[in-house]
């Protein structure tokens, strides 16, 4: 489970977290290279949570040492889909990224 904080109600990050319609949470993701060699074309897919819609996402402010590009494709604001950030470069062993995206509980 990824860790979700509500920042309507200001419930911290917690795998699971108390909604009502309305509410806005933020999905954390962690993209780590458990692997031994660097990580090259490299990515992240996500989905809305069922009973929400997007709201934002961007990519990291500061990428890791190694990662030179970030894109991201993205639903509309209101609409429901998939969340994809696309990295260019390469992600060093033991490295990790933070990928955060918003959704609004459906009313």
């Amino acid at each position: 489970m990824l860790p979700i904080t509500n920042l309507t109600q200001n419930f911290v990050a917690l795998t699971s977290v108390p909604a009502k319609p309305g509410d806005r949470l933020q999905y954390r993701l962690t993209a780590t290279n458990m692997g031994a060699k660097p990580l090259s074309s490299l990515v992240v897919n996500d989905f809305t949570p069922a009973f929400t819609n997007f709201f934002a996402a961007g990519c990291p402010g500061a990428l890791p040492a190694g990662i030179t590009g970030c894109s991201l494709t993205k639903p509309a604001v209101g609409a429901k889909g998939a969340v994809q950030w696309t990295f260019t470069g390469s992600l060093d062993p033991g490295k990790s990224m933070l990928l955060t995206f918003l959704v609004d509980v459906e009313q």
